[in-house]
């Protein structure tokens, strides 16, 4: 008749070299958001020119601000989601590749 609360889950940082943001721009990626700001509900693409994604719903930024910050979803029935600005469309035939960083709880 009675269940154990589920624990609260904290994500530790993520501890990147210094390097690792100009490492990946400089693989010329098409996309690449660090999450660092949401300034009125967006994150910047870090690649010029490109669309930035907009956060919908109660997505939010979590972690240490100029060390490494992410996306939270927070556990709520509502829609939440991150979109990015216009349609996007692999830039070659042969394919692509999505890098993402997942902590599920």
């Amino acid at each position: 008749d009675e269940s154990v609360p589920a624990p609260v889950l904290t994500a530790p940082t993520l501890l990147l070299d210094r390097g690792y943001a100009d490492e990946v721009l400089r693989l010329n990626p098409w996309g690449y958001w660090r999450f660092e700001d949401m300034a009125g509900r967006v994150v910047r693409n870090e690649v010029a020119g490109r669309p930035a994604l907009r956060a919908t719903g109660a997505v939010r930024l979590t972690g240490v601000g100029g060390v490494n910050r992410s996306a939270a979803f927070a556990p709520v029935r509502a829609e939440q989601y991150l979109v990015a600005d216009g349609s996007w469309s692999p830039p070659r035939g042969t394919g692509y590749a999505v890098e993402a960083w997942v902590l599920p709880e």
